[in-house]
């Protein structure tokens, strides 16, 4: 019986610890957008993939259509708006990262989850701006790992201790039942 138990904690730890690997966030950022607007092929990646509240990571890759060229001279700015307009509209600019040609990076810190509505401007010496719109879904803020794996734990302990004692109980039962059946 104790075997049995050890084997199925051994179990039940091993499964939770590749569980909690799994749920990680993948670290590197994913191509949500990709498509040919006027003179440039624009592709914009997010970190974490899934936006949520707080910081989020925008990567944007200008190409030209045409040839595949990486675009580095243009004036990139992006601005979002919620959609409720339940928060303050955030705007940045999204700079050229030289060591990545024709990548522009941003950081928004968004406060509020919802849907928000990104209008991206990219502007080239003399050429007509061109517009770029897309809705992003910002989720709620996901539980913080410290907080999560506390809880966890507590259930995982209650669980054992809960378990003891009822083996505890059903062994006592058991042997008050042995030495009533041997008096008589």
């Amino acid at each position: 019986m104790k075997h049995r138990v050890a084997a199925f904690a051994a179990a039940f730890l091993a499964l939770a610890a590749q569980g909690a690997a799994a749920a990680q966030e993948d670290p590197r950022p994913r191509e949500i957008f990709h498509q040919v607007e006027g003179p440039y092929e624009v592709g914009l990646a997010l970190q974490p993939y899934i936006p949520a509240v707080g910081q989020v990571h925008f990567i944007l890759r200008l190409t030209d259509p045409a040839n595949g060229e990486p675009i580095d001279d243009a004036i990139v700015s992006m601005r979002a708006d919620h959609e409720q307009e339940a928060a303050e509209p955030l705007a940045s600019p999204i700079l050229h990262y030289p060591e990545d040609p024709g990548s522009y990076r941003a950081n928004m810190t968004f406060l509020e989850s919802g849907n928000w509505v990104f209008a991206i401007t990219i502007e080239k010496g003399d050429a007509e701006p061109v517009d770029v719109e897309l809705t992003l879904p910002v989720a709620e803020p996901p539980l913080p790992a410290g907080q999560a794996g506390t809880f966890v734990w507590i259930i995982v302990f209650l669980a054992l201790i809960g378990g003891i004692l009822f083996l505890w109980n059903r062994s006592r039962r058991i042997s008050d039942t042995d030495s009533i059946v041997r008096r008589w």
